[in-house]
Formats: C-alpha cells, sequence, structure tokens
C-alpha cells in the first residue's frame, strides 16, 4: 500500500506542501518494508505491535 494511502495523505495538485494533511490525528507512525505475510514472521515487527499494545504509556 502506498504510503499517501495508509495515512490519507489529503495532499492534493501541483503545489508543495512539507506537512502532512490528513483527517487523521496521527500520534505515531510506523513503516516497514515488508509484505504481509513477511510482517507476520518478523521478530521485529511482532516486538513493536507487543509493546505499542501492552507496554507503551498511554497520554
Amino acid at each position: 500500500m502506498p504510503r499517501t494511502s495508509a495515512l490519507m495523505d489529503e495532499r492534493v495538485g501541483d503545489g508543495y506542501e512539507s506537512r502532512l494533511r490528513t483527517p487523521v490525528d496521527w500520534d505515531q507512525v510506523t513503516f516497514f518494508s515488508s509484505n504481509h505475510l513477511g510482517l507476520t514472521r518478523d521478530p521485529q515487527f511482532a516486538n513493536m505491535v507487543l509493546f505499542t499494545l501492552l507496554e507503551q504509556p498511554r497520554p
């Protein structure tokens, strides 16, 4: 999936905008370069998901 689709990036047209424009209030974004099945077998991805879901401090 393209990065722009995953982030719901709404920047369009010819004008350059350096900041992401999206309706989602992201507080964290992490990109992994692997296919879907590769992610399920990647120990680094599993560690990141478990930390995010179970251990990361909440605001």
